[in-house]
């Protein structure tokens, strides 16, 4: 449906996800796949966006989750994900989310410190069950993008050293309440380059050489995380599905080291979602400061920071005026921060009341959005062969409130 015309009905600011677009975006990976003979998982990072209609979607193609907190193992239930279908990762889980985890029988617990295990460990006697656990390694690979999105560097906060995997093993290797089934990495996201990806691979398969040396025995998932770029200045993936699966994971399990009947999970979420999002508002106020024009909105970055955060730029369109003689124009929100502002666009003459279209939205759009400023989060609409209905509505100024107690 056309964005100006869900504007009108739902107003602005407004998110809009196309599911036909996740849809196909969620297909190539799998079929890349599929047409090389790996058997896999495709585990949709739910922190990109947790919208139960996304999840619904990726839940009936057969996907998997991947899961970080206790609320988003929430939103895959609800959405109707089995447990064999979710992996728990994060550097940071807490007692009641292990415990959780646990009880769930999730697919695997990927840990990221020894004090983690002992955690499971105490949950497992609690709940008299045994758990599937991993091991999220640190291939200390430097990929190619934002330092805030830099995931696998030696010293970094994230996964297990080598000394640390090899303590960890020992640890399952001593307790039956713990199932290790799974080794898994994350070096980063935003990456458009294969031959990172490549490298952090061989650097994976020589943490599985030592799960087998030390346990005896094979993972069953080969986990070799996300972080798939898009190309915001295109709105086309940085790093193809087809090239990937060819150029990396193919070598990956043709070699001597790969563990036979053993599955390769991936965990996209940018990538599938990113290119099924936009987001819609409204220009306020169009006012010139000395020689410079700008477009005052009503959404920024409490909407969207990921411009403010990752200095990332999104094309912007007027849907109002798709045609007319350009302008530049520097693109604001009506939060009092100097960041809030979007870049500076090209743009047919522009007036108050014009929609403004700012594109690959999908991704870390509402799932980082905010109150600050007072500001009430958008609602979105779902879109898919042809009918639109709103999946998630707008907040109101009671929502505000709801935590807050009475002044006393």
């Amino acid at each position: 449906m056309n964005p100006l015309e869900l504007t009108r009905e739902f107003g602005t600011p407004l998110y809009v996800v196309n599911l036909d677009t996740l849809e196909y975006n969620f297909l190539r990976f799998d079929r890349a796949m599929l047409a090389a003979g790996i058997d896999h998982g495709i585990f949709y990072a739910v922190k990109a966006n947790p919208l139960l209609a996304i999840l619904q979607r990726i839940s009936q193609l057969g996907g998997g989750a991947e899961v970080v907190s206790l609320g988003e193992l929430e939103a895959a239930r609800r959405a109707g994900f089995s447990s064999s279908k979710i992996i728990f990762n994060g550097p940071g889980k807490n007692v009641e989310e292990i415990g959780e985890a646990v009880e769930s029988g999730v697919a695997s617990i990927n840990v990221e410190s020894i004090g983690e295990l002992g955690v499971i460990i105490q949950a497992c006697k609690r709940t008299s069950k045994v758990a599937n656990v991993g091991f999220r390694v640190n291939p200390g690979v430097r990929a190619s993008t934002h330092r805030y999105l830099q995931t696998g560097l030696k010293g970094g906060k994230f996964g297990l050293d080598p000394k640390s995997f090899r303590e960890a093993l020992r640890l399952c290797g001593r307790s039956r309440l713990l199932k290790p089934v799974c080794v898994h990495m994350h070096f980063g996201s935003q990456i458009g380059s294969v031959a990172s990806f490549k490298s952090a691979c061989g650097a994976l398969m020589g943490f599985v050489t030592l799960f087998r040396r030390t346990l005896r025995k094979s993972p069953c998932i080969v986990d070799v995380g996300g972080g798939f770029g898009l190309d915001y200045s295109t709105g086309r993936m940085s790093l193809d599905p087809e090239s990937f699966v060819r150029r990396a994971l193919k070598p990956m399990i043709s070699s001597r080291a790969w563990p036979a009947s053993c599955e390769v999970a991936v965990e996209p979420g940018r990538s599938i979602v990113g290119q099924a999002g936009l987001l819609a508002m409204k220009v306020l106020y169009v006012k010139q400061s000395g020689s410079v024009h700008w477009l005052i909105t009503d959404s920024g970055m409490s909407d969207f920071i990921r411009t403010a955060l990752y200095s990332d730029k999104h094309r912007i369109i007027n849907a109002s005026k798709p045609h007319g003689r350009p302008r530049k124009y520097f693109v604001g929100g009506p939060l009092c921060e100097s960041g809030d502002v979007f870049g500076c666009y090209s743009l047919p003459e522009t007036e108050p009341g014009d929609i403004l279209l700012l594109l690959d939205a999908g991704a870390y759009g509402s799932s980082m959005s905010s109150n600050y400023n007072g500001r009430l989060r958008p609602a979105t609409v779902a879109v898919s062969h042809g009918r639109a209905w709103p999946c998630e509505r707008r907040e109101t100024v009671e929502d505000l409130f709801r935590r807050q107690s009475e002044p006393r």
